[in-house]
C-alpha cells in the first residue's frame, strides 16, 4: 500500500465530493485531510492523504469526478 497527498484546487462543492468519493474508495483509505483553505470567492483548497494503490486513489477520484459533470 502506498501514501498518496491529493491536492485539490477548485470549487467547494467538487472538493468535497471528491473527499467523500476517496473515503468511500473500495482499497483507499483516507487517512488525514487539511482544513479547507479559501483560495478566493469560487475556489477552496484541499489536501489529503490517501492509502491504497494507484488504480484505487485515480478510481475514487475519477468515478467522483464523472458524477459531477454536468
Amino acid at each position: 500500500m502506498t501514501s498518496h497527498r491529493i491536492t485539490f484546487e477548485g470549487p467547494a462543492d467538487l472538493a468535497i465530493g471528491i473527499a467523500t468519493a476517496l473515503a468511500d474508495a473500495d482499497g483507499v483509505d483516507l487517512t488525514a485531510s487539511d482544513p479547507i483553505a479559501k483560495v478566493d470567492d469560487h475556489t477552496v483548497r484541499l489536501a489529503m492523504t490517501a492509502d491504497g494503490s494507484v488504480d484505487a486513489v485515480a478510481h475514487g477520484i475519477s468515478r467522483d469526478a464523472r458524477e459531477q459533470e454536468p
